[in-house]
């Protein structure tokens, strides 16, 4: 017997209900408010709540904002994001204060990136891996190099030698990255990993 690929199939869906209703009055809303958020009938709220019938992705991921929680805090399979070490875009040397700021944005990039890839197994729409090929760069001019490989990737991701607008959505949904832009030290511009995984990952400062 094949395992549902979808969390919401695996989950106990009485448990699931009662959560929904202790968050749902611990927040102050009554049924027929939360079942406005999901465009529902308050009997529909009622039933979800006994565990008498499935919640849609898209209905968990509505209530939990309404109710200020996040997916995870109803779903109690997470896929599990191991520790992964960080690139910077410059070498830089740490003393121990700023080792410790810079470990706690780490910590946050994975909770991130761990939030990210469970909802993709929820919604079952995992993204592309669409990376370029690895470009051999030792010993060339870095600004004549960068010019090359950007002229290639642009060919093969269809993008033409114009302006590009909405990069992020197209490294995101074409290229399979995940890019989040979050606070940082000044001192730091962005960081990224690649995990097996998780793929490519980005953490960008936000101004």
């Amino acid at each position: 017997m094949n395992r549902p690929n979808n969390v919401l199939e695996r989950i106990d869906l009485r448990n699931l209900g009662e959560r929904l209703r202790d968050l749902r009055n611990k927040c102050g809303m009554t049924q027929e408010s939360a079942a406005k958020v999901i465009n529902a009938a308050r009997t529909t709220m009622v039933a979800i709540e006994k565990g008498e019938r499935r919640l849609k992705a898209t209905e968990l991921i509505k209530l939990a904002r309404a109710y200020g929680y996040s997916v995870s805090d109803f779903v109690r399979e997470r896929p599990v994001v191991q520790p992964f070490p960080v690139q910077f875009r410059k070498a830089y040397r740490q003393n121990e204060v700023e080792k410790s700021q810079i470990e706690s944005f780490i910590q946050e990039l994975e909770k991130f990136c761990q939030n990210y890839l469970e909802l993709e197994e929820i919604m079952n729409a995992p993204l592309p891996q669409n990376y370029p090929r690895e470009y051999e760069v030792s010993g060339m001019p870095i600004e004549r190099t960068a010019e090359a490989i950007a002229l290639e990737e642009r060919q093969r991701l269809g993008l033409g030698d114009g302006p590009i607008p909405l990069l992020r959505d197209t490294l995101e949904q074409t290229v399979g990255l995940r890019i989040f832009y979050l606070k940082m030290p000044s001192k730091y511009s962005g960081v990224y990993t690649y995990d097996e995984k998780l793929g490519g990952c980005v953490k960008l400062s936000q101004p």
